[in-house]
């Protein structure tokens, strides 16, 4: 793989995809370089162009991640750092009376060297020896002196071994190596969408459906999972979850079961049976929307009794999920940092959906146990 030309501006601007000659190196994004005439570029396009079902992979991925670039750079930025679990800055940084060596100049723009690469499979798993000539090809020929990030993007989950020998393999030359799946970026992408970006929205179902028609995507049942920290207790005692609703918190009605997280580990999964926002009155608790199923008496005097438990829920609207019986599991997280924000996993990633069945709460429990996840 080619470095690329020294360029005379480091400023932002929007993402390419960048062929080369060699058919086993990355495709890569490259953050705050003006690509000059010297090299020969082949920019995304809305239309599937190469002939190499993979290459069309890749451009259409490359392609979301542009639109969401376009929307914000910070907020591309919001999700490749959760992808990565650390903070990667994206964007101009704008200072005022920066202390240097022997001087204080007035300003600086800025903005920190940031080379992320991606391989995309459309079948299988990652081969070793192509990602190992990879990572040695972005060690010796790289001009930048920033962060460089490696992404593994694949349907199912990396086998754990070769996950593990990759991670040190990268880790050696400096490399961040990644391996995620498309349901993963999925997920981070719709995360980062906020409501009023209809067309935001509906370009990434458009993405997502031409996951799913490549068999890229694979269809599961949903688990939602919320940090619940020391509220657990509660949580299990009362059979409920929750939280403000508010224009990027929408109850997640698509999933079917909600795992409590607490400790970098998600310790009790259930089925969600009902959802519904509601305040207190004088008459007690009211709904004031169902977002599914109907509250039942026994859901009602659970609410109301975690309300005199937690009375601040008193003082405002709340959303409260209900569900089953919890059954007990060890879901783990096995990378550095804790889980900030709920998640949706899709359990077709750790469980076998091959003939489209549905499993118990019972089921998933006993499945989802010694698993991890990042």
């Amino acid at each position: 793989m080619n470095s690329l030309p020294n360029s005379k501006l480091r400023a932002v601007f929007p993402v390419e995809a960048i062929p080369h000659s060699n058919p086993t190196s990355p495709r890569a994004l490259h953050y705050g370089t003006v690509i000059t005439s010297k090299r020969l570029m082949t920019t995304i396009t809305y239309f599937q162009r190469y002939s190499q079902r993979e290459n069309h992979v890749t451009n259409n991925t490359l392609l979301i991640m542009q639109h969401f670039y376009r929307a914000s750079p910070q907020k591309i930025g919001s999700v490749l750092s959760e992808l990565a679990h650390k903070d990667l800055s994206i964007g101009l940084v704008f200072e005022q009376q920066v202390r240097m060596d022997v001087s204080i100049p007035d300003a600086l723009i800025s903005q920190a060297p940031l080379d992320v690469y991606f391989e995309t499979k459309h079948k299988g798993t990652l081969d070793r020896d192509q990602m190992e000539r990879h990572f040695r090809s972005v060690s010796n020929n790289s001009t930048s002196p920033g962060r460089k990030i490696f992404f593994g993007l694949t349907a199912m989950p990396v086998e754990e071994a070769l996950r593990m020998e990759l991670i040190r393999t990268a880790k050696n030359l400096s490399i961040d190596f990644l391996p995620i799946t498309f349901a993963h970026l999925v997920g981070k992408l719709r995360e980062a969408c906020d409501e009023h970006e209809a067309e935001l929205r509906e370009i990434l179902s458009d993405y997502e459906s031409y996951l799913e028609r490549e068999k890229l995507l694979q269809v599961g049942e949903i688990l939602s999972a919320f940090p619940v920290g020391d509220t657990i207790d509660e949580n299990i005692e009362y059979r409920l979850y929750f939280e403000l609703p508010s224009a990027r918190r929408k109850a997640k009605k698509r999933s079917k079961f909600i795992g409590l997280y607490k400790d970098k580990c998600i310790p009790w999964i259930a089925q969600i049976e009902t959802i519904v926002t509601g305040v207190v009155n004088d008459g007690g608790f009211t709904v004031t929307s169902t977002e599914r199923g109907e509250l039942s008496n026994d859901e009602r005097n659970r609410i109301e009794n975690a309300i005199e438990y937690y009375p601040h829920l008193a003082r405002e609207l709340h959303r409260y999920y209900l569900f089953g019986i919890p059954s007990k599991t060890s879901f783990v997280k096995r990378t550095k940092y804790g889980m900030r924000n709920r998640r949706d996993f899709n359990l077709a990633n750790w469980v076998d959906y091959g003939n489209s069945q549905e499993y118990s709460v019972e089921e998933i429990a006993e499945k989802l146990n010694d698993q991890e996840w990042d």
